[in-house]
C-alpha cells in the first residue's frame, strides 16, 4: 500500500527471487494527500478477505472501507467499491471465525462489524453508534476482571 498522493495498492507475485510486480496491478485508492501524508490522511490498514477474493482497505480520511473484488489471475478489480464507514475514523481490519469483518473506528475507540458481500458491498452486522464502552473492574490477580 502506498499512502501517498492519491494513495495505491499494488499486486505482485512470490517468487523464488522475491516479490515481483503484477504487471497492470497498481490501484489507486482517489485519496488527496500530500507526497508524504499526514498520519491522519493515510489510508489505515489493507487486507484480504478470509477467502482470499477481495482486498479491503480502510481510508481514514475519507470515512471508507474500499473493497476490491479479485479477478481470478490475482489483480484487483480495475475500481473499488466505496463503502460508507459505519463508525468515524475506520483504522484496523480484522475477521472473526464466521468470516465477518471487524473494523476499528479511531475517532470513538469503536469497532463495528461487516458481512463483505460478494459485489464488494458492506453489509453492517452491528454498528457501534450508540454503544456504551465496557469497563472492566478488576479485582484480584488470580481473579477474572468482571464487567463493571
Amino acid at each position: 500500500m502506498n499512502a501517498g498522493g492519491a494513495g495505491s495498492v499494488q499486486g505482485f507475485r512470490i517468487t523464488a527471487k522475491g516479490l515481483e510486480p503484477l504487471r497492470d496491478a497498481r490501484r489507486s485508492l482517489g485519496l488527496d494527500n500530500e507526497k508524504v501524508p499526514l498520519f491522519s490522511s493515510s489510508p489505515g490498514q489493507v487486507a484480504f478477505t478470509p477467502g482470499g477474493r477481495e482486498l479491503v482497505v480502510t481510508t481514514k480520511s475519507a470515512n471508507t472501507v474500499e473493497v476490491f473484488p479479485m479477478t481470478r489471475d490475482g489483480r484487483p478489480a480495475r475500481r473499488a467499491v466505496v463503502n460508507d464507514s459505519a463508525g468515524a475514523v475506520p483504522f484496523a481490519i480484522t475477521f472473526d471465525k464466521a468470516g465477518r469483518m471487524l473494523v476499528a473506528e479511531a475517532k470513538e475507540s469503536t469497532v463495528s462489524t461487516y458481512k463483505v458481500r460478494v459485489d464488494g458491498t458492506l453489509e453492517v452486522v452491528q454498528n457501534a453508534r450508540g454503544c456504551r464502552t465496557l469497563r472492566l473492574r478488576l479485582r484480584h490477580p488470580r481473579r477474572r476482571a468482571r464487567p463493571a
